[in-house]
């Protein structure tokens, strides 16, 4: 038996689909549901854990350290539950079968998305 390799992707499927706004939309909405529910999760840990060890003056230094990163992710903080309850907000529509169609759809997404990040980048000038 003749034995012929081929130069063949071990899964095709991947590269048989193009990448849409709707698919890219829907997992960008289960990552934020899934980081925003591991940040309230270690903000509660890491508040009790303050209030028990920490003081003022700690918190306040590593502020002034970090500031720059503490202020971003603040933002993130900020950016992500803002998106998710507002696509959250597409989805019960669409559960009511409003707005369907693909135009409304990719609209809807890109409308959710820069609302979202408008409101963060708002914050950030206040």
């Amino acid at each position: 038996m003749l034995s012929i390799k081929y130069n063949r992707s071990l899964s095709p499927h991947l590269f048989l689909y193009k990448i849409h706004a709707t698919s890219v939309l829907s997992i960008f909405h289960r990552i934020t549901g899934s980081l925003f529910s591991i940040l309230l999760f270690l903000i509660c840990f890491f508040l009790i854990l303050s209030y028990s060890f920490f003081s003022y003056n700690f918190f306040y230094s590593v502020y002034i350290v970090f500031c720059v990163y503490v202020n971003l992710f603040f933002y993130l903080l900020m950016f992500l539950p803002l998106f998710h309850v507002l696509n959250g907000f597409r989805h019960i529509s669409w559960d009511f079968c409003l707005g369907l169609n693909t135009y409304n759809i990719i609209i809807t997404g890109f409308f959710v998305f820069s609302i979202s990040f408008i409101f963060v980048c708002f914050f950030i000038l206040i």
